[in-house]
């Protein structure tokens, strides 16, 4: 089975800015790839939908969603530390896909996506992932 790390922009964006990232969420209850995250990434999740500019969304559906990744997700501790992104921050999806041994990181993030692949793991965007996961 297909894994992948999927960065923070993408799941927040699943809750319903993006269809697209909403159709890849639902690929992944459909089972059609496993979604690695760690408890690094699980935080800044809940730290960015508890952010002001998100308090239209209601705190039970924050929650839910919170809950929906931890028991959809394989949680992993990265082992190591990597430095390769332009944007240090984002060296922490590298160091989930390298430990997890992930096919994809999937981003909207321009830092990660310039790098287009790191230790055999293709860096994509959402678009490209829907095509893999449709078998295109």
């Amino acid at each position: 089975m297909i894994k992948a790390v999927l960065d923070t922009n993408i799941l927040i964006s699943a809750l319903g800015w993006d269809i697209k990232q909403g159709l890849i969420l639902n690929h992944c209850l459909d089972n059609k790839f496993k979604l690695v995250i760690s408890p690094e990434i699980l935080k800044e999740i809940k730290d960015v939908l508890f952010r002001e500019r998100f308090e239209f969304i209601d705190k039970d559906k924050k929650d839910e969603f919170l809950m929906l990744l931890v028991e959809l997700a394989e949680i992993v501790i990265p082992e190591k530390k990597i430095d390769v992104c332009r944007d240090k921050e984002d060296n922490k999806f590298i160091e989930l896909a390298v430990t997890a041994k992930a096919d994809y990181i999937v981003s909207g993030d321009c830092d990660l996506l310039e790098l287009k692949m790191y230790s055999g793991i293709k860096i994509i965007s959402s678009e490209s992932f829907l095509r893999v996961l449709d078998g295109e």
